[in-house]
Formats: structure tokens, sequence, C-alpha cells
């Protein structure tokens, strides 16, 4: 994990295609002209493991213009696909709360804050009661990075608060499912129609609450 730290967090290349995947640059001059250089620079992608309880792996696999984050256990031969940040924008994952708990998980491993808030943020389900709160991990995230310009860092923001907040977005906590994603602005695999594993899913939170204990 450190030498991947190593080789990308430093990288304007790898954040811009990291970042550009969910928000549209138009409108900021420099991240649009760093953009179009994006397909000749070999540090744009990625595959990212992080390690959580239990033998719970997230994988994070960056590639140009798109990234998708995969659940691993070795109790199961395939990986589970939950969420993806492409056209299809499968993106609203993590409750506030659960992202919250990642992080304090993450604050004890490699890498620094900044660079796991900065990734993991573009996961979380921003509903109109977390938008706020949202907004200040990703300011921080970005600022702290030493990536972005001013300008850039309010373009971000600008563009996340108007397209990333759902106002129709809901969670149901579900008997044997946990909390389910419903509403028109849902764009989560974490619904009933496609078939999400919502058992697998509900045992890697379990081991994350309880390592979360005090």
């Amino acid at each position: 994990m450190q030498s991947l730290w190593d080789e990308f967090v430093r990288s304007r290349a790898f954040w811009l295609n990291y970042v550009c995947a969910g928000v549209d640059f138009v409108g900021c001059p420099s991240l649009q002209a760093d953009q179009r250089l994006l397909w000749t620079e070999p540090m744009c992608g990625a595959a990212l493991m992080f390690n959580f309880p239990e033998d719970n792996l997230l994988r994070l696999e960056v590639s140009p213009g798109e990234h998708r984050l995969e659940l691993l256990h070795p109790d199961y031969e395939e990986p589970q696909l939950v969420g993806t940040m492409d056209c299809h924008q499968m993106s609203d994952l993590f409750r506030w709360d659960e992202f919250e708990a990642v992080m304090r998980h993450l604050a004890r491993s490699s890498g620094p804050t900044w660079a796991h808030e900065l990734l993991i943020s573009f996961y979380v389900a921003v509903t109109v009661d977390c938008a706020d709160a949202h907004a200040a991990v990703l300011r921080r995230s970005l600022e702290t990075s030493e990536i972005f310009s001013g300008p850039e860092v309010e373009h971000i923001l600008r563009y996340t608060r108007r397209a990333a907040v759902r106002q129709d977005f809901r969670w149901l906590d579900t008997p044997g499912l946990g909390w389910v994603a419903e509403g028109r602005n849902a764009y989560c695999m974490r619904h009933t129609r496609g078939g999400f594993d919502f058992a697998r899913w509900s045992r890697f939170l379990a081991a994350l609450a309880q390592d979360d204990e005090p």
C-alpha cells in the first residue's frame, strides 16, 4: 500500500483523472487544460487496496474517466461490485455515518487522511442532511492535498453541491436487508432491483462497526 501512495498520492494527473469521473471541468480553464493531457499521462490509473476487519478488502480500480469500487473477502470467489463512477454514476454507496466509520478505520492505516477522504467521499450518498458535512470534508481534502489551486477547489465544490446532492433520495431500514436506497435520484447499487448482495455488504458493515467500538 505504501508504495502505491508514494507513486500516486502526489500525482496531479492521477487526482485530475479521479475527480473528473464525478465532476464536470467545464468552466474551469486550468482543469480543462490539464484534463486534455490525461490520456497521455501514465499515472492516471491504479488499483488501490484497503484492508478492513475480518479479512474484508475494498478495491478501488481507477482508469481514465471512470472508477470501480469492489468488496472482496476470502469466503467469496468473486468480488462484489458495490459502486462505480462513470456515465451511470452508481456511486451513492455509503450513508454518512458509514463513511465516518470507514475514515476512522483508515486513519489507522498507511496513507494520508486527506487522500482517503478524497477517494471515498465520492462514494457517499450526499443527501440534504449531510451535504454541509460532506462539503467540509471535500474542501479539507482538496486544500490539504496541495494538488488543486484555490479556484479549482471552488469549482469542484460548486459543481458537487449542485450535482451530487440528492434531493429525492432516502435510506429505508428494511428487515433482513439493512439500509436500502430509494428515490428517483438514488444512483446506488444498494436497492432491491439489481441483485445487490445485502447479506455480504451487511457482514462488512457489521465487522466495521465492531472494530469501531471504543
